[in-house]
């Protein structure tokens, strides 16, 4: 099943311009180990000019779910969360698997009473 992890963020706390560098490179470098090694379809930087930011990994929903749990990447989350303010992320699936929730929460909903 196509997934995607999307991290996002609108700013960096002032004086933290140099570590959220090194951060941004340290995560360029690991989503390179894993697109060569063939576990990621994606990892992209989507820059809003006025925020709010994202970095988007997309692949299998369970090898992002296993890289999640990943050294590397939980080490990158740590960092990140003492450099934006309000850094936040989640996951989300797309494409086949994006039809089969809306068709369960269609069901649901039409099943739904309400008074």
């Amino acid at each position: 099943m196509k997934a995607g992890v999307i991290a996002h963020w609108t700013g960096v706390v002032p004086g933290r311009e140099h570590e959220a560098l090194r951060l941004r490179w340290e995560t360029d470098e690991f989503d390179g180990r894993l697109l060569a090694e063939g576990k990621l379809d994606d990892a992209s930087w989507y820059l809003g000019s006025d925020g709010p930011h994202h970095s988007i990994m997309r692949g299998e929903e369970e090898t992002l779910r296993e890289i999640e749990m990943m050294t590397g990447a939980l080490l990158i989350t740590c960092k990140a969360g003492s450099i934006p303010p309000d850094i936040g992320h989640g996951s989300f699936v797309t494409g086949d698997a994006a039809e089969v929730v809306l068709e369960m929460f269609e069901r649901t909903a039409k099943g739904m009473q309400f008074a």
